[in-house]
């Protein structure tokens, strides 16, 4: 049984369910996710500051339906916050999502995050028919940029996103009212391309001999299902290899990530692969997944032992056909 209430987390308005041991937590800003009871106590007791509030609500939005630990509340009170640059384009990305047709008007409100749920006046507050739309777009748009107060809302708003980049357009006869550009539109498709004839499947995982019947198995999947596997060290180069690493994604359909040994190479070139908007299809060596870093080990990995590679290559070409497709 679910019953409104606060969020743990950021204190918005929120239905909360669950058992007595983890709460389930749908929040209008943070989205779903799970807390354990003991954490959710010491949550409150020891209160995260706004901008870790807002980096908490922003890395759950955008990693649903997560349980929270202590262990992983200490690794979402370290977050580093993204920059202002970041924290515009998800806000962009946001509106664009709730506001998917081009030419459409977009209503923005804010307010002081810390009145909400108190009942405290605000100058801003809208009509009563408004106000729950308005609130409920307005804490989702907050949640999903990592944004931590109204003025640093308003800001991006009116000052980088409409302002200085042109993203967006008050619209004059409209109170509030803005719209996506032409200029902002075309900046969300230069974020979400891809290669769409690419038939190259980059591989990112460790260099290591004892790992190299597993590329094998990896190479003979990605064969399988229709495309050309490519891993930094077998091609041949004259440039740089971290130049030549982000040239080879560039061109990819998708990347393999094998991350047994927590390399910091792999991380890095999953992580440049997800910012280009491409599949990461996430492998780890079983006894090695709970080694994996905590944001990434939320994905959907697909887990091998030494013993079973060939069953490694066929979950693999599923997995690809299933997400992505045999090429045309």
């Amino acid at each position: 049984m679910n019953a409104s209430g606060k969020c743990p987390v950021c204190g918005s308005p929120a239905q909360i369910g669950g058992t007595y041991e983890t709460l389930r937590v749908r929040c209008l800003r943070c989205g779903s996710f799970a807390i354990t009871e003991l954490t959710s106590i010491v949550l409150h007791n020891a209160s995260l500051t706004p901008q870790q509030v807002a980096n908490t609500a922003g890395w759950l939005r955008e990693h649903p339906d997560v349980v929270i630990g202590e262990k992983e509340l200490l690794f979402l009170k370290d977050l580093r916050s993204p920059t202002v640059g970041d924290k515009a384009t998800k806000l962009l990305v946001a509106l664009s999502e709730r506001y998917p047709d081009p030419g459409a008007i977009i209503q923005v409100w804010s307010c002081d995050l810390a009145s909400i749920g108190t009942g405290a006046d605000n100058p801003n507050t809208p009509p009563p028919a408004d106000r729950s739309t308005l609130l409920r777009d307005y804490l989702y748009l907050v949640g999903a940029a990592w944004i931590k107060s109204q003025s640093e809302f308003d800001y991006l708003v009116g000052n980088y996103l409409s302002g200085s980049r042109k993203f967006l357009e008050d619209i004059k006869d409209h109170h509030r009212g803005h719209r996506i550009t032409p200029d902002g539109w075309a900046f969300l498709d230069e974020l979400q391309r891809a290669n769409p004839s690419s038939r190259v499947g980059f591989i990112a995982m460790w260099f290591h001999k004892d790992l190299d019947p597993v590329h094998l198995a990896i190479e003979s999947g990605i064969r399988a299902a229709g495309y050309d596997p490519k891993r930094i060290d077998r091609v041949e180069h004259n440039n740089r290899i971290d130049d030549e690493i982000i040239a080879w994604i560039r061109r990819s359909k998708f990347v393999v990530a094998e991350m047994t040994g927590n390399r910091g190479g792999v991380y890095f070139e999953s992580g440049y692969a997800l910012g280009m908007g491409l599949q990461v299809i996430w492998l780890c060596r079983e006894d090695e997944l709970p080694n994996v870093h905590f944001d990434n080990r939320q994905y959907n990995f697909i887990v091998w032992s030494p013993d079973r590679l060939s069953e490694l290559t066929q979950r693999l070409q599923n997995r690809i056909e299933a997400t992505i497709g045999r090429p045309a």
